[in-house]
């Protein structure tokens, strides 16, 4: 609901803001915690002022992420999903199932529904076939 994430945004920019002062941007606790504060903001109903700040933030996370952490580490994969899922809501069609194949099939089973919304809008918008789409 919009009061929870208003509640969740108010608790997480001034650590956000504290792990970047302390550790500075490109570490590992600064990345957390910009995943968490971007997913809170950029979920179902968001502005697009806020989708368009969750998408930056995820874009950091991931870049610091891909440098710390394997391929295959479930802190990589959910930033990526993420990622992918708001990619997805700003019209990055292409961008979000980038996303979703550098994830090389390590989707969890309880990822199924954003995976599949992520795959099957960058099929209707002709980005990949169904058969491409059933692949990934």
């Amino acid at each position: 609901s919009q009061g929870q994430r208003a509640e969740v945004e108010a608790m997480l920019r001034p650590e956000l803001a504290e792990a970047a002062r302390v550790y500075g941007r490109d570490n590992g606790n600064y990345a957390d915690l910009a995943t968490r504060l971007a997913h809170a903001i950029g979920r179902e109903g968001a502005s697009a002022a806020m989708l368009l700040e969750a998408r930056d933030l995820m874009a950091g996370a991931v870049r610091v992420m891909e440098q710390i952490y394997a391929p295959d580490i479930e802190a990589l994969l959910d930033a990526r999903l993420n990622y992918a899922v708001v990619l997805t809501q700003t019209g990055d069609f292409a961008g979000a199932l980038g996303q979703i194949k550098a994830m090389k099939g390590n989707a969890r089973a309880q990822d199924r529904a954003m995976f599949g919304f992520v795959v099957y809008s960058a099929q209707d918008q002709g980005l990949i076939s169904e058969e491409q789409a059933v692949e990934i």
